[in-house]
């Protein structure tokens, strides 16, 4: 069976989206090892059920907070075959810097501009059709709450698996991590780090010779940035080559120049896209 995750951070809507998808049946959980409540439902596609699992809210692949450490671990633990990143379409440009992290970690992605009609009524317009070409991935406008959009979400969805099965069939059905097909078949760098922390970066996933579910840039990243969990899921061998290779820089360093790269990053692509409140009504 197929697997959907939704990611996202808290207060975004995620669970109207999940609701919407799945019919509202869900069987609630704690992750293993957790206080942590991990939503699983499913819905029907062209006559075949896909499981869809709502996970708690999350800022970044770096975690602050158990429930952040469980997004997490489910995405690295459970084949993902989709993610579909619902963001609150007001603060799109915040959100963006975790729609950056899924993908270089090598996701398939879906954005899901959730709460479209609060956008505009805040006075936000969003040209999806270009934050769609820029991005390289699909986006779907919604509102959980009512449904709105939601059928466009699904043909999306349709879409996307239709062509993982096809990548699947032409190497023979060998899908063994998301960063095989997802990363490399977007292939479009939307984020460019400081030459120190890309040098860091090219070197550390040079090195690196073990196969995860993460892309090798995004676990050299973790390693660089002092994440102890993801030190333990690598191989010893692969952390102690990106350790040696990272020695001597401090990991707040590595998190502030990621972080600002970014921001910087979801500005410049945001430009001709998003019209904010004050800018829109100078436009009318």
């Amino acid at each position: 069976m197929r697997r959907i995750v939704l990611v996202g951070s808290p207060n975004v809507g995620k669970s109207g989206i999940f609701n919407q998808l799945t019919g509202r049946y869900a069987v609630v959980s704690n992750y293993p090892g957790t206080t942590v409540e991990i939503s699983r439902g499913e819905m029907m596609l062209e006559g075949e059920l896909v499981e869809v699992v709502d996970t708690p809210g999350t800022y970044s692949l770096l975690p602050a907070s158990e429930e952040e450490a469980v997004t997490r671990r489910l995405l690295w633990q459970e084949d993902a075959d989709l993610v579909l990143h619902v963001v609150d379409t007001k603060n799109l440009e915040h959100s963006l810097s975790l729609t950056f992290a899924l993908l270089e970690a090598g996701f398939r992605v879906i954005l899901v501009l959730n709460m479209f009609d609060e956008a505009e009524r805040f006075g936000f317009a969003v040209d999806v059709e270009r934050l769609e070409e820029r991005l390289g991935i699909p986006c779907a406008a919604t509102i959980g709450t009512s449904g709105w959009g939601v059928e466009g979400l699904k043909e999306a969805v349709r879409k996307e698996l239709a062509v993982l099965h096809a990548e699947e069939s032409a190497v023979g059905g060998g899908f063994a991590f998301p960063v095989q097909t997802g990363g490399k078949r977007r292939g479009r760098k939307l984020v460019k780090y400081p030459l120190q922390i890309e040098r860091l970066l090219t070197a550390a996933t040079g090195s690196m010779k073990g196969q995860y579910p993460f892309s090798a840039r995004t676990a050299a990243l973790l390693l660089l940035v002092g994440d102890e969990e993801v030190a333990s899921w690598l191989h010893p061998r692969d952390r102690r080559s990106v350790e040696n290779i990272s020695k001597g820089i401090p990991p707040d360093q590595v998190i502030l120049s990621v972080a600002a790269a970014r921001r910087k990053a979801a500005q410049r692509l945001l430009e001709g896209i998003v019209r904010k409140p004050e800018a829109a009504g100078a436009g009318s």
